[in-house]
């Protein structure tokens, strides 16, 4: 009996053999041995934290402006979606480029001015166009705390701020385009001023652009009224040279009255920037103002250097500006200034 027990045992071990594969596999088990990676960390992602608020913020303007555009809107046919225009002079925030440009948008722009003989002076400057689509993309509420009507050279008042407290403190309005083709737009706009207190206010611009091989030249031609100031007009003719990523050249001549004004002023700029990199350009610029009627004189010179950098992605640039004034209210002697302005934009962008 003991040989066939034997016999019996030894088939029954050869049985289980047989079933072990079935249970653990060909390969023998094994214990993969720990990822680090992949252990969870309490590290905060202070960048991805901006990215997302950021993105954020861009949501509710753009859904704001979209809503403000079903709410008057008439006709609900949307037109396709336009290309962005790409132009080099979107790097230094080109106020020309801001307003023909078909997104929505919104800059809020932190100003510290450091002048000579005087004390640090802290400003917020706001521009933002909310484009309505659904208008067929006639139709844009435009918002500024400065005016662009009210400043001879707006490359010579880049740090112009509105602080609490001033009589003018920005405008509001609905700009409607008459007509937009390859070389010529027209625009109405009609809206408030505030003093702080609302100023009813109308403008037109005519603005004609035509672009030679490496030559742009641009003539804008503004007519303006407000209750409280009356009738006013500017006229400005640019002339730009530029090569992408390389270099710009613009040369501004700009002419403004108006009836609260003290005549026909006049000014003129020359601007050349320098691009470093896809985050740097350094630039100079130089320039003059003054009145021409009644009486001819001068006002002021000056001469700046830039520096503006993409600080992070394509909506937050820092931009430093030293120069010196030769201002007649200082008989004309040098005064020394600098310039920091944070620009954030919310809104339409493009990443790169």
């Amino acid at each position: 009996m003991a040989p066939a027990a034997t016999l019996r045992s030894w088939a029954l071990a050869g049985w289980l053999c047989g079933l072990a594969p079935v249970f653990a596999g060909d390969a023998p088990l094994q214990i993969a041995p720990s990822d680090p990676a992949a252990i969870a960390t309490n590290k905060f992602d202070f960048v991805g934290y901006i990215d997302r608020m950021h993105a954020t913020i861009c949501s509710r303007v753009i859904g704001f402006g979209l809503g403000m555009d079903a709410y008057l809107a008439e006709s609900f046919r949307k037109p396709p979606p336009q290309a962005k225009t790409g132009r080099i002079d979107q790097f230094v925030s080109d106020r020309r480029l801001e307003d023909d440009d078909p997104g929505t948008r919104l800059k809020f722009s932190t100003i510290l001015k450091l002048r000579d003989a005087e004390g640090p002076d802290v400003g917020l400057r706001i521009n933002g166009k909310l484009r309505l689509p659904r208008f067929e993309d006639r139709v844009a509420l435009v918002l500024s705390s400065i005016d662009e009507d009210d400043t001879l050279l707006d490359e010579l008042d880049r740090s112009q701020t509105v602080r609490s407290g001033s009589d003018r403190e920005g405008t509001a309005s609905v700009r409607y385009y008459i007509k937009e083709t390859l070389n010529f737009k027209a625009s109405v706009d009609a809206g408030l001023r505030f003093h702080p207190e609302p100023d009813p206010r109308l403008k037109l611009r005519l603005r004609f652009h035509h672009d030679f091989e490496r030559v742009t030249t641009r003539f804008t031609q503004s007519f303006f009224w407000e209750s409280i100031d009356g009738f006013g007009e500017k006229s400005q003719f640019d002339i730009d040279q530029q090569v992408p990523r390389a270099y710009l050249r613009r040369l501004t001549t700009s002419v403004l009255w108006s009836e609260d004004s003290d005549g026909v002023e006049a000014g003129q700029s020359f601007s050349y920037y320098k691009y470093l990199s896809n985050r740097r350009v350094i630039g100079a610029r130089v320039g003059l103002a003054g009145v021409l009627e009644p009486n001819m004189r001068m006002d002021n010179y000056t001469a700046r250097l830039i520096y503006r950098k993409r600080v992070h992605r394509n909506w937050i640039y820092l931009e430093i500006e030293p120069g010196v004034d030769f201002p007649r209210d200082r008989d004309f002697q040098a005064t020394g200034f600098v310039n920091v302005k944070l620009d954030i934009i919310f809104g339409d962008w493009e990443d790169e």
